[in-house]
């Protein structure tokens, strides 16, 4: 499995490299770390009718997907040009991103790429 990490902090700077570790067959899995989850406190706000809490989340939810989305923009262009296919994953925090790479780790080997500057200790 191919990884590339990034985030708000530390985007992904070289794409050439995980590209050219692709096969072509093999899908890219690109991780995006969104920091801290705000959608908790539209889960947890008891002043808030059930309708406002579930918008405030969904739409921090659309915004960390908006975010990963424009960080891995440039690797997904030059994938799909190459036919690589690029899966999007969005976690919150480091735990997150250790947790995510952990279970992978575990089914097989996984090549990660960026994150060079994310504190994953």
């Amino acid at each position: 499995m191919i990884c590339c990490l990034a985030s708000a902090a530390c985007p992904l700077r070289d794409m050439a490299a995980p590209l050219g570790a692709c096969s072509g067959k093999e899908v890219l899995h690109a991780v995006y770390d969104a920091g801290i989850d705000l959608g908790h406190y539209g889960e947890v706000d008891q002043l808030a009718p059930a309708g406002a809490m579930a918008e405030f989340t969904a739409y921090v939810r659309r915004q960390s997907e908006e975010e990963a989305e424009a960080a891995f923009a440039p690797l997904r262009r030059a994938a799909r040009g190459q036919g690589v296919e690029v899966r999007l994953h969005v976690v919150y925090g480091p735990a997150a991103v250790r947790d995510l790479l952990h279970r992978w780790q575990q089914e097989g080997p996984v090549r990660i790429f960026g994150g060079e500057d994310m504190s994953l200790a």
